[in-house]
C-alpha cells in the first residue's frame, strides 16, 4: 500500500498547479465578461477577440479539469450495475475502464498533434483574426495528456487494490 500512496502524491503534485491556473483562468474570464457587457450596454462597443478569450477559457478550463475530475469520480458514469458487484471486482472494472480511457485519450493526443501541423500549415486563424487555431488545438492535446496520466495513475491504483484486496 505504500505505492499508492506515493501514487496519490504523484497526482497531487500535477493537480496542484492545474487547480490554480485554470482557477486564474477562470477569474480572468469572470472580470472579462463583466468588462464586455460593460463595454457593450453602456458604451454601444463590443470587441470579437474578447468574446473568443472568454469562449477559448472556458474551453480551456475544461481540458485542464477533466484529469483531476476523474480522480475524484466527479465524472458522470453508470454505476448501476457497479455498485452491485463486490469492492473487489468494482476495482477490477475501475482498471479496465482507466485503461480504456487512457487509450482513447492517446488517440485523441496523437490526432491533436496531426491537427496542430495541419492547421500551423495552413496557417488556419479563428473568426477574429486574433488567435492562430493550432492553439486551440494544443489545448486539447495538452487536456488530454493530463487526464491519459491520471487515467493511467488510477488504474495502477485500482489494480494494486484488487491485487491485495483483503476483506
Amino acid at each position: 500500500m505504500h505505492i499508492i500512496k506515493k501514487i496519490d502524491k504523484i497526482a497531487d503534485t500535477i493537480e496542484k498547479p492545474i487547480w490554480f491556473v485554470s482557477w486564474m483562468i477562470l477569474t480572468f474570464i469572470t472580470l472579462l465578461s463583466f468588462i464586455i457587457v460593460i463595454l457593450r450596454y453602456a458604451f454601444g462597443v463590443g470587441f470579437l477577440w474578447m468574446d473568443e478569450v472568454c469562449r477559448y477559457g472556458f474551453i480551456v478550463i475544461i481540458y485542464l479539469w477533466a484529469g483531476p475530475i476523474i480522480r475524484e469520480n466527479g465524472h458522470l458514469q453508470l454505476d448501476f450495475v457497479l455498485k452491485r458487484l463486490p469492492e473487489q471486482w468494482q476495482h477490477f472494472h475501475n482498471t479496465i475502464v482507466q485503461l480504456c480511457q487512457f487509450g482513447v485519450c492517446l488517440f485523441f493526443v496523437c490526432y491533436g498533434v496531426s491537427l496542430i501541423r495541419l492547421s500551423r500549415m495552413l496557417g488556419e486563424v479563428s473568426e477574429s483574426f486574433f488567435f492562430q487555431v493550432w492553439w486551440l488545438h494544443l489545448v486539447v492535446v495538452v487536456g488530454m495528456s493530463f487526464v491519459s496520466i491520471f487515467s493511467l495513475l488510477q488504474a495502477t491504483k485500482s489494480t494494486l487494490l484488487f491485487m491485495h484486496y483483503k476483506k
